[in-house]
């Protein structure tokens, strides 16, 4: 593609630092749903918490297609080009999923320290032997079954129902084969192409709340009941107020 030179983003450093600060304060208010791209590579295992996952082509003919991007440097992306594989798990609104997100938002180790100093720190890496691994050829952590119970509770019951046990982690996992990479700046556009699927059951009445990150915060998401959704007004063009 042709890039016109007026659109090739000719700016000096205090506009762009500026732009920067401002792009900043909008995505800010940009809702974004979090999961956690998970990898594996020779009995190495990572994981990094991500906002950027969204559908790229659904159809009949082909398998899905996922994409999402990780910044540089990070061991989650190394293990994704040694092993060509990669696991997409959806991060529920469980009480411990935002402490589970937090733990993967990080980068990657320097060569230089400790192990036992990087497991310290809220880095990517913090809990990942804690979880089960999908089957091979993928062996990535699953978040999507674990539930993290209290120190007063017992395992639950596979008798009690699906409102009273606590939430999986992930209320969803797709295991992908990695089709493309793009390095653009200081990240990695990754595609993956879809092997695989968990989800939860989808007919629970409502659904379990999922997590977003909106204004530097995890958020909670529920669904409105149907009721007071029905009670909702159309919008209608004599209701817009232009400035």
């Amino acid at each position: 593609m042709r890039i016109p030179h007026a659109a090739r983003g000719l700016h000096s450093s205090a506009v762009c630092h500026d732009l920067s600060l401002r792009f900043k304060q909008l995505m800010a208010r940009h809702a974004a749903p979090l999961a956690v791209i998970s990898a594996a590579h020779a009995n190495d295992r990572r994981a990094a918490t991500v906002s950027s996952v969204t559908s790229l082509s659904v159809s009949d003919q082909a398998a899905p297609l996922i994409t999402f991007n990780l910044k540089l440097p990070s061991s989650t992306s190394r293990l994704i080009h040694d092993s060509g594989r990669f696991s997409v798990n959806f991060l529920s609104g469980a009480p411990a999923a935002e402490e589970i997100a937090r733990g993967f938002a990080g980068v990657a180790r320097p060569a230089n320290l400790k192990e036992t100093d990087y497991l310290e720190q809220d880095v990517e890496v913090v809990g990942v032997d804690w979880f089960p691994v999908s089957d091979a050829p993928f062996e990535t952590p699953m978040l999507n079954r674990t539930r993290v119970l209290k120190p007063d509770e017992h395992s639950p019951d596979s008798s009690e129902s699906s409102s009273t046990r606590p939430a999986n982690i992930a209320f969803a996992r797709v295991d992908c084969t990695a089709k493309h990479c793009f390095s653009v700046r200081d990240h990695e556009i990754w595609v993956g192409e879809v092997e695989r699927l968990e989800l939860e059951d989808e007919n629970l009445k409502p659904p379990p709340p999922a997590l977003v990150y909106f204004n530097r915060q995890f958020v909670r998401v529920h669904v409105a009941n149907d009721a007071a959704a029905d009670e909702k007004p159309k919008v209608r063009r004599s209701h817009l107020s232009h400035e």
